[in-house]
Order: C-alpha cells, then structure tokens, then sequence
C-alpha cells in the first residue's frame, strides 16, 4: 500500500485574518538528524544497499530462529531450511543466501558479488509488493554476516512436479482445472502489481493434498518495466521470445501453458535431449492435441492453451483472459 499524505490545514493568525502586529523571534533551524546510509564493503568497494536489503534485521537469526539442517530445497545461490521461532514455537521456511561466497566456499569475484546483492534487492522488493493466498508470504529478512535470510511461510506440501511425476498420464481434469485456476489467480496478481515471475514452472509451484498451490521462488522476478533481454527461466517453460531475448510479463503466461500441458499429459510439449534441443522445439512452437488425455477436455479448455500458447506474445492470452475462459465460469 501507498503511503497516506495527509493535507494540513493553514494555521491562522487572527480571527480577523491579519497578521499580528507584535514582531516573532524565530528560532533557530533544526537540522533532524540524517540517518546513516548503509553501506557494504566488497573487495575494498563500498556498495550502497537500497531500504529493501538495509530495513532488514541486523541481529543474529539464529538467537530467534532454530534452523533444522535438513535442506528443504537448494539453488545456485541459496538453500531453504525449515526453522521453529525460538519464542512462540511457530514454524517458518528460511532461505539464505551468501553473498560473499559460492556454495563451494569459494570467495565470489567483486562483481558477482554486486549482481548477487542486487538480485536478492529485487526479490525481497518483489515478495513484499504482494499479498495473496497463491504466492509466498515474506514474514521478516536478516542481514547478517554477509548473508540474507529471507524468513517465509513454511508450507507442508511437495513441489507439483513431484506430484505429476508419481501420476506419469496427468492428473484428473477437475484437479488440473483447480491448480490452473489458481495458478492463474496468482499470475494475476503480481501483473496487477507490475511484478513478472520469471520462472514460473512446476518446481516453483508447491501443492498441498486438497489441491491447493503457492506460487514461490521469485529469485527471477522484476517489478522493471518492459521489454526484458535476460534468458533466464526454467528450461522447458521458456517462452520463445525469451531465448530471443526481448519479452514482457507475456512469457509468464506461456509458462503457464506449459504447466496445463504438464498437468494433463505428464510431461511437457516441448522435450529435446539437452537444451540447444529443447530451445529449438520452442522455437519452433510444434503441438497438439494428439494425447489422449486431450480426448476428456472439451473444446473451451483446448482453447484456453490455445491462447496460453499462442506464438506471438501480443496475441497470447493474458491472465484476465485466461480467467474468463468458459472452462472456468460455466462448470
């Protein structure tokens, strides 16, 4: 939310409007105190924090949380412990990531350093522009040591992918429209807010035994205008104007797409045996309906990947859209 301005009102100086005749002493200006900028040295280089990383907590997690060491999840740059609130007992996820150092312990050169920082800037400036029962919820960062330590919701559930990997043939229709749904809703959401996820796949999609998915991972997300020139993503789901490397949030929604496809077939449209293989299958954007789980959806659901899927990003569905389909609104 914004913050409220509120308007203040003249103060007058007379019931008769005038100003009084007696002369004022003014006193002297008071200069409020300027708070300290925060400011971290790298290799004798002094890098600047924006408020998202230099709000965060300076204390020590660890005398309020009790980190478990097993590792929920892990990425390049990162790993995902669950934790217990010393105090009340509650549980949390806690992600921390080392800016200093790589996962082998090697001491990272000055500029990765900075790209790591900045990264890490956006996704905790994403994570707190958004607030919805289908995303991430941020509850507090620390930064301490030379490390983040992104505190989230813990969420007893598995990643989507296992799920549809143990099922092989895709999940039942009504499971697959409930997951969408949602997943869409969420999409929704952060465009709404000029965020774009980036990484939008089954890996990063958690999904509880009622069916229910939170969206996380927004270690990609930008709230940057368009048109974006990285090629970043998961494989399989990336949309063929991001190996081009000029796309919008459009890509989102053709990730999207792709995870229907998952939901209903089992695996994805596009599967080459390594990824120069996989690229060109995206590029090259050859599908259909051939699989036989297709035989069970009607017409308005084709429709809907249909536009999930379109080639041309202008064309392509957009959330909204997507959450007006028939499929949705008349079951």
């Amino acid at each position: 939310m914004g913050n409220c301005v509120s308007r203040c009102r003249r103060k007058r100086t007379s019931q008769s409007g005038r100003l009084p005749t007696k002369e004022i002493t003014l006193p002297a200006k008071v200069h409020s105190p300027v708070r300290p900028k925060l400011v971290l040295n790298i290799d004798n280089t002094n890098l600047e924090l924006t408020p998202q990383i230099a709000s965060a907590l300076q204390t020590n997690p660890h005398q309020v949380y009790r980190l478990e060491e097993i590792i929920l999840g892990e990425g390049s740059q990162s790993q995902v412990y669950a934790a217990n609130h010393k105090r009340t007992g509650q549980r949390f996820a806690i992600k921390v990531t080392n800016w200093a150092q790589n996962r082998g312990g090697q001491k990272r050169t000055c500029l990765h350093q900075h790209l790591t920082v900045r990264q890490l800037e956006m996704e905790v400036r994403c994570l707190r522009q958004v607030q919805h029962p289908n995303l991430l919820k941020l509850h507090e960062t620390y930064n301490y040591d030379n490390k983040l330590y992104l505190v989230t919701e813990y969420l007893p559930s598995h990643e989507l992918f296992q799920l549809v990997e143990e099922t092989r043939n895709g999940l039942p229709w009504r499971h697959v429209r409930h997951i969408l749904w949602q997943l869409l809703q969420a999409v929704q959401h952060c465009h709404q807010r000029g965020i774009v996820h980036r990484d939008i796949s089954l890996d990063n999609i958690m999904v509880d035994i009622n069916c229910n998915v939170c969206l996380i991972d927004f270690g990609l997300a930008t709230d940057q205008p368009p048109p974006y020139r990285d090629c970043l993503g998961t494989d399989y789901y990336i949309a063929p104007e991001v190996i081009r490397k000029h796309y919008t949030k459009a890509a989102d929604l053709w990730s999207v797409g792709i995870c229907y496809y998952c939901l209903v077939t089992g695996k994805p449209p596009f599967n080459g045996r390594n990824r120069s293989q996989t690229f060109r299958l995206i590029l090259e954007a050859s599908w259909n309906f051939n699989q036989p789980q297709w035989k069970l959806y009607n017409r308005s659901a084709r429709r809907l990947l249909a536009g999930l899927l379109a080639y041309d990003p202008q064309k392509r569905w957009t959330a909204d859209q997507a959450l007006a389909s028939p499929w949705f609104t008349k079951h």
